[in-house]
């Protein structure tokens, strides 16, 4: 008996006076996730099982003054992956984040989620991206 994954993700159907509606939770495909300086390592691993087990992949852009723990801390998650039969690069990030960077990747039209953990700056940035 394994981690719960996607398959714990079941479909809700409600019906009433207004009709039917269906719920159907799925993976938002490839999450954009911007982890701080403070606890760098415990953010990139929290965000990388949750995000996982719901189905997702993860491009991360650390705060730039934890760069080398985040690097390893996902080279080591994404040995474990693999080493469980899972698919290489399911963790990425990238090479010398930055708030530019991060910017760039809250408007890149492939992002299906922004998961961003860090300072006023960085939050503020996020959300003048999303809807």
């Amino acid at each position: 008996r394994g981690t719960p994954g996607v398959e714990c993700l079941s479909p809700q159907v409600l019906t009433g006076d207004n009709g039917l509606t269906l719920i159907e939770n799925a993976p938002w495909g490839v999450v954009a996730s911007v982890t701080p300086s403070t606890n760098p390592a415990a953010t990139v691993i929290n965000n990388a099982i949750s995000l996982i087990a719901a189905g997702n992949s993860v491009i991360f852009a650390p705060h730039p003054a934890a760069k080398k723990v985040s690097q390893q801390a996902i080279t080591l998650l994404n040995q474990a992956i693999v080493a469980a039969g899972g698919p290489e690069n399911l963790l990425v990030t990238v090479a010398n984040p930055d708030i530019e960077t991060a910017q760039r990747l809250f408007k890149f039209p492939g992002i299906g989620l922004l998961v961003v953990t860090g300072g006023e700056a960085v939050v503020e940035a996020a959300r003048k991206h999303t809807n």
